[in-house]
């Protein structure tokens, strides 16, 4: 009975491994996320926002590749090495978000927060950079780190957590610079 159970495995595992071999060499793996059209940042966020805007701004009716740029295995946070998390946030498309009619998209890809020693579970920030914007109208913007602020969103049932703002927006004059 145990020759039997091994022999299976053998199997099962081989067929295992054929595939993923299979997978890597036919690029389907190998590309490690979706094709990126363009190395111009203002372009691809350019084109974003066309797909966006002619979709009603609905992120699901985007072509996902739109949604990713081409260095940003170079971002600190790792979520967007190999493309394992769009470069761009589009918020919600609900009225009662703080972004609607505000804010297209956003992305952090280019911001650092150059983080220091830890002392006693803080650390030190030097935070360096840019945030990528796009208003509501189409215009694209390097909005520098220092510059951006944080807006504490409380929900009922819910831990209050806090939301990246950008000059210009209505919350910003109530947000809290953190860095």
């Amino acid at each position: 009975m145990k020759t039997i159970q091994v022999k299976y495995l053998a199997i099962l595992s081989g067929s295992f491994l054929f595939g993923l071999t299979l997978a890597f060499s036919s690029g389907s793996l190998a590309s490690q996320g979706p094709k990126v059209k363009s190395s111009d940042t203002r372009e691809v966020a350019t084109n974003l926002y066309e797909a966006l805007r002619a979709c009603d701004f609905d992120p699901w009716g985007v072509d996902r590749s739109l949604m990713f740029l081409h260095d940003q295995n170079f971002a600190e946070n790792a979520e967007y090495h190999n493309h394992q998390a769009p470069a761009f946030q589009i918020p919600q498309k609900s009225t009662s978000s703080i972004y609607w009619g505000q804010v297209a998209f956003y992305s952090d890809i280019y911001a650092r927060l150059n983080r220091g020693r830890v002392v006693n579970d803080a650390y030190t920030t030097s935070p360096t950079g840019y945030w990528i914007v796009c208003d509501w109208n189409g215009n694209v913007q390097n909005i520098p780190t220092q510059d951006v602020r944080f807006f504490e969103i409380l929900e009922p049932g819910r831990s209050s957590h806090f939301k990246p703002v950008f000059p210009g927006m209505r919350e910003y004059a109530t947000a809290k610079p953190i860095w």
